[in-house]
């Protein structure tokens, strides 16, 4: 990039009285001359806002060689973009500007689309990972990580059904598609009692994937809202991706920002989600939408304020990996692989497409809203955030029952039906905890049958079942 010809000034706003000064006036002194008012968009090949022009009557660009000299102002606007800016300034004019403000040059760049859901239901803000990454079977993953590596660097392979299990998922869909669709439509409702119509919904991946476009689509169906979606990653002893959180903060700094998960197993997640969020005030300018109040679905650990249910019931999506969530791995962090302006990445494994379920996931449960407006609306109509306290009591139980089998390290139990599930899926387990009577465990035990796990039965009070992984050493 030529440099010397892009003229950076403190301030880029088109009633800037600096835009006419000595600095710049002979450049443009007996020039046509056309001003744009753009941003990132400008890298993407076309003008987000026309902003003032000199030559009258212009409203659209199709051709710039109308114009001697084409005069780009833009904040909003990503260190990396400039390439592609001066790119299309410089395609079809001589004579060219371009003022950028300096402040806003660490702004992350638009993502790349990644994943297999339409950008109409949630926009990744997720890098997608390269051949670099790779994927270690569930026996040598689990040994690496009671090493103490950390697993953010480390991938499962990716389980593929059995028939025997597939089928379980199509009747656990059936069987609870109504419910799941009324624990969505409640957390809906108390999401828009508590931050109004201008929010954005900000999904934490991967099981608030579809929890997030399944919230977004209800608030479309009955309130007609086109309600902002993203997805960002979340990372146990790293956060949430701080990229992220200044892309969502400058593109939507005049809303409400909502974060979305599916469940809550020992509900750890908003421990670490409020952490970031704290760190990223301190270190940030903040839009004053910006909260760490976490929604889920279902929260059996009792550890949210918004929720759909505290049942622990099945909610199907936990029934899968990628297939169930835009054919999109857990989120991976290594810095020898993601730059200083990336976000967090993952693997996109577009050769699963044929098995990709996580459209008609959505559409199932999306069919019961209709039949559940009135008692979303209805059970919720009371809530207050404030009057909601919670107990914590999922975790305490988790403590007690630590104790009891001797557990040292907390991140070898796994409570819940939708962490249990994630155990029997990607780690090495030593024993499945139920409790008695649970009826919406079937995949738990078609999937520690496939795996010869344990089952045990156990007086669980929070939780319909809990996971237990084994220790490998």
């Amino acid at each position: 990039m030529d440099i010397d010809r892009i003229i950076r000034l403190e301030s880029a706003s088109l009633s800037d009285p600096g835009l006419f000064s000595d600095t710049i006036r002979p450049y443009i002194r007996g020039k046509a001359i056309l001003i744009l008012d753009g941003n990132d968009s400008l890298s993407k090949g076309h003008f987000q806002q026309i902003g003032l022009d000199v030559v009258e009557g212009v409203d659209k660009v199709e051709d710039l060689s109308d114009y001697e000299t084409v005069l780009f102002m833009t904040k909003d606007v990503s260190r990396n973009s400039i390439d592609s800016i001066y790119r299309f300034a410089t395609r079809d004019s001589d004579s060219y500007m371009l003022l950028i403000s300096e402040e806003n040059t660490d702004i992350p760049d638009y993502p790349a689309p990644i994943g297999s859901y339409d950008s109409s239901d949630v926009v990744f803000l997720i890098k997608e990972a390269g051949e670099e990454l790779v994927e270690l079977d569930t026996e040598e993953r689990e040994v690496e990580l009671q090493s103490r590596t950390h697993y953010s660097e480390l991938l499962p392979v990716e389980y593929l059904p059995s028939a025997e299990y597939m089928e379980i998922y199509r009747a656990s869909v059936e069987k609870y598609g109504k419910a799941v669709a009324k624990a969505v439509g409640i957390t809906a409702e108390k999401i828009l009692r508590v931050r109004g119509k201008e929010l954005v919904l900000v999904s934490l991946a991967r099981a608030g994937t579809p929890a997030g476009i399944l919230i977004k689509r209800y608030l479309q169906s009955k309130y007609g809202l086109d309600i902002p979606r993203y997805c960002v990653s979340i990372i146990g002893g790293i956060g949430v991706d701080q990229n992220a959180l200044k892309f969502i903060a400058h593109y939507q700094s005049d809303k409400e920002i909502q974060f979305i998960d599916g469940w809550t197993g020992k509900g750890y997640v908003k421990d670490v989600l409020e952490e970031s969020v704290a760190e990223f005030k301190q270190r940030e300018s903040c839009p004053k939408g910006l909260s760490s109040e976490l929604a889920v679905i279902s929260d059996p650990a009792h550890s949210v304020r918004v929720y759909g249910t505290r049942e622990d019931f099945l909610i199907p999506n936990a029934c899968f990996n990628s297939i169930i969530s835009g054919l999109l791995s857990r989120t991976a962090y290594r810095e020898d692989l993601i730059g200083k302006r990336d976000f967090h990445m993952a693997k996109y494994y577009r050769e699963l497409g044929h098995i990709d379920i996580s459209i008609s996931y959505i559409e199932s449960i999306e069919s019961h809203f209709e039949s559940v407006y009135e008692e979303c609306e209805l059970e919720s109509s009371g809530f207050e955030l404030d009057g909601e306290i919670p107990d914590l009591s999922g975790r305490k139980e988790i403590e007690s029952l630590m104790e009891e089998f001797g557990i040292e390290d907390i991140n070898m139990v796994k409570p819940g039906t939708g962490d249990s599930t994630r155990v029997l899926l990607r780690r090495v387990p030593w024993k499945i905890l139920i409790k008695k009577d649970s009826k919406n465990i079937d995949h738990i035990v078609q999937l520690a049958k496939e795996r010869n796990v344990e089952l045990e039965n156990y007086p669980l009070k929070a939780y319909d079942c809990c996971g237990i992984v084994k220790n490998v050493f």
